[in-house]
């Protein structure tokens, strides 16, 4: 099996952790520049019910440019999976043959659109006009496509089309095999030979899957026993910042670049972008995890020196076709403790059910500290245990 690896482009560790003299809290540091991220839970250290946490954030650079994913891929040097297609033909028929009947559409995931023929209204999500193609093949081709991507759009159905003539091709906006068997052209527009299917859907391939690799950094800090790693994408745009104190988070952005806490971009003047929320605000989906127990999934090794390996195909497929409407502009990765195993947090009186002074409201979080988890980054001496992503 061949393997090509990606290095990170990016990353950095934030934190809400306090700073030594346990009074001033390190939201506003930055470590982009350390050659080690850092991923903790600390539960009760400045007084009961303190929450002091940290973060590590990844950034991959698949843009085109040279030895990037997309430059490989479009030189044949890697191959990806290619997406299922069908095809049907859209037939000449006039209104009376063709008004209410219905073409039954589902993708891959199992979404399913029933788009209705209609004489007398506009194609939109759900309905294919015919008004203006009664006995016009092209143009009733014309209209299903307009259906079908209106309902991509809409985010009902993921499905492309395009129309030559009077043929319709579908298109998947999912890469792989999996699935062609769920993916099916249906309806009274078949029965009653309104369209023909030409071909069912066929074709999806499986071509390069992706795996992140971050590698255990040995330290003499506690360990985090049977921690989970949650691994998701970043849904803004980041700086990584200059910063390298782990220790103090005295390295801070004050306005002059990087990110933190609370910033994603804490530049000069208007390039200050803050958070969405404390911490960083990621995708809820896709969603990826890494046990650190014993036999653990997710990692190589075992136990909480492991490292972590994480098949991400899924989103990299998804930041590689991002289009504005179909998948996802690539921000990166944030990797932390699963919710249940980051510390505690409940906001009282009038701030109830919100996040205060840097601390994210968790009511389900842990009241037990899940303690140092540290992979080198991409700027450590150690070239090959820099982050990456390794195309398999």
């Amino acid at each position: 099996m061949a393997i090509k690896r990606y290095y990170a482009s990016a990353d950095n560790t934030i934190t809400n952790a306090f700073q030594d003299n346990l009074t001033t809290r390190g939201t506003g540091s930055n470590m982009g520049l350390s050659d080690i991220l850092e991923v903790f839970s600390i539960y009760g250290q400045e007084s009961s019910g303190s929450q002091e946490l940290s973060r590590a954030l990844i950034q991959f650079d698949i843009s085109g440019s040279a030895n990037t994913i997309r430059s490989d891929a479009d030189n044949n040097k890697l191959t990806l999976s290619n997406r299922a297609t069908a095809e049907i033909t859209a037939l000449s028929k006039t209104s009376g043959e063709a008004n209410t009947r219905t073409l039954v559409v589902t993708d891959v995931e199992g979404n399913t659109v029933t788009f209705t023929i209609n004489a007398s209204a506009s194609t939109s999500a759900t309905v294919i006009g015919f008004s203006d193609a009664g006995s016009n093949a092209t143009q009733f081709a014309t209209n299903i496509a307009a259906a079908i991507n209106a309902a991509n759009s809409a985010g009902t159905l993921k499905i492309k089309a395009s129309s030559s003539d009077a043929v319709v091709t579908l298109t998947m906006v999912k890469r792989g095999a999996a699935g062609n068997d769920v993916a099916s052209i249906s309806g009274t527009a078949v029965t009653d030979s309104v369209v023909t299917i030409n071909n069912h859907f066929k074709n999806g391939s499986d071509g390069a899957s992706f795996y992140l690799r971050l590698f255990n950094a040995e330290h003499a800090e506690t360990l985090p026993k049977d921690a989970i790693l949650v691994v998701e994408a970043l849904q803004k745009d980041w700086d990584e910042g200059h910063g390298l104190d782990m220790e103090g988070y005295a390295d801070l952005t004050n306005g002059n670049g990087g990110c933190n806490w609370e910033y994603a971009q804490d530049g000069p003047g208007t390039t200050r972008v803050a958070w969405d929320r404390s911490g960083g605000n990621f995708h809820q989906s896709p969603t990826f995890t890494a046990s650190f127990a014993a036999a653990g999934s997710g990692v190589t090794g075992s136990g909480p020196t492991a490292d972590l390996q994480l098949n991400v195909t899924d989103l990299v497929y998804e930041w590689y076709d991002y289009d504005g409407t179909n998948g996802k502009k690539n921000h990166g990765f944030i990797v932390r403790l699963t919710g249940s195993q980051e510390a505690k947090f409940e906001s009282g009186g009038s701030r109830a059910g919100t996040d205060h002074n840097g601390m994210i409201n968790n009511v389900t979080g842990s009241t037990t500290s899940y303690y140092t988890k540290k992979f080198f980054a991409r700027g450590s001496e150690f070239f090959y245990k820099r982050p990456c992503l390794e195309a398999r």
